[in-house]
């Protein structure tokens, strides 16, 4: 079954995710653009997902949301 948030970009994260003190996200040591993925915690395919919200830091003053949409 499709979900509204299948077409948001897949990030598998393998080491982690880090707020820095300057405010930036990063996944395995990579930081993140503003928008919307899908997050998979393992490199299970079939795995959980939730979606992660990295907003533009000029236009919002939250670091990110995740959503409690697993599949």
């Amino acid at each position: 079954m499709d979900t509204p948030h299948e077409g948001f970009p897949l990030l598998v994260v393998s080491e982690g995710i880090e707020h820095t003190e300057d405010g930036r996200l990063l996944v395995d040591g990579v930081e993140l653009a503003p928008g919307r993925y899908r997050v998979q915690l393992t490199d299970d395919v079939d795995g959980p997902e939730t979606v992660l919200t990295v907003p533009d830091p000029d236009t919002d003053d939250v670091l990110f949301g995740m959503l409690d949409d697993f599949r």
